[in-house]
């Protein structure tokens, strides 16, 4: 920490008489050593992690029990200081736990463990709806279906289009056609009931089936009238201007005096009489 360049732990070396060992791996790159009186923990386990290689020399590894002593003898370095001895007397710990001692301090263990319910969305899982709406299955197979058929029919809708083919109506599209050629007569009628939000339809506005037929070649002949005289009209170069007729010249006549102008006349001429 707070150097550029880190450098990996090596070995650990614990002496106990030097000779000439510090020079030698001094200059060793990772390699520590540590005098056997003054160890370091964080030597020994760098980072808090166990299983750091370490040499022992034969001088130190004889100085560890009078440094530390053992566990029936006390350190000749540290006074009253004992290695910890394991305080059980039987290691056997499946066999004191289930002993009748034991077990008779300790509540009786838990057999119907209570779990909480998985609460599934049938939305998203398919075995759920099923279980809640048994047709479920039966709607998304027809859905599958569905799509797969439409698929295929736009796959030779294209390929029909790009060989010139024109693609065949299915019976559906032709009822709709029939549909919308019936009901075309009406569209304009409907839209001003639309507009006019009126519900009653006249008897006059309503076609007989059998007179659609007549309406339509009479509107189509009338259309093609109206193009004809527009192409008559266009080859002769223009329609002909007709001279405007001069409108009939009227007199003007005075308007009639109102009521209360005339007595104030009449007060005037009475005035002049009086004073003459």
């Amino acid at each position: 920490r707070n150097r550029r360049h880190t450098q990996r732990r090596g070995p650990l070396i614990v002496y106990g008489e030097d000779a000439g060992l510090v020079k030698a791996f001094r200059n060793l790159p990772g390699v520590e050593l540590s005098h056997v009186d003054s160890l370091n923990l964080l030597q020994l386990a760098p980072g808090g992690h166990l299983g750091r290689f370490i040499v022992w020399t034969r001088s130190a590894f004889t100085k560890l029990n009078d440094n530390w002593g053992s566990v029936n003898r006390e350190s000749k370095q540290k006074t009253g200081y004992r290695l910890p001895r394991p305080v059980m007397a039987n290691s056997d710990l499946n066999r004191i736990i289930n002993s009748d001692e034991i077990q008779s301090k300790l509540r009786p263990a838990i057999k119907e463990v209570k779990r909480a319910r998985l609460h599934k969305n049938p939305l998203n899982n398919l075995g759920v709806l099923v279980r809640l709406n048994p047709y479920a299955l039966a709607s998304r197979r027809l859905e599958l279906q569905t799509q797969e058929k439409r698929k295929a029919a736009k796959a030779l809708a294209i390929e029909n289009a790009r060989k010139g083919i024109k693609a065949t109506p299915t019976p559906v599209q032709k009822k709709q056609a029939a549909s919308d050629k019936k009901h075309s007569l009406r569209k304009k009628e409907n839209y001003k009931r639309i507009i006019d939000d009126s519900l009653y339809v006249p008897k006059s506005t309503v076609i007989a089936p059998e007179k659609m037929d007549e309406r339509r070649a009479a509107i189509s002949a009338a259309a093609a009238d109206i193009a004809n005289k527009k192409f008559i009209i266009k080859m002769r170069g223009g329609p002909v201007k007709e001279e405007p007729v001069p409108e009939p010249v009227v007199e003007k006549k005075a308007a009639a005096p109102k009521k209360g102008e005339e007595k104030k006349e009449e007060k005037k001429e009475e005035k002049k009489a009086g004073k003459k």
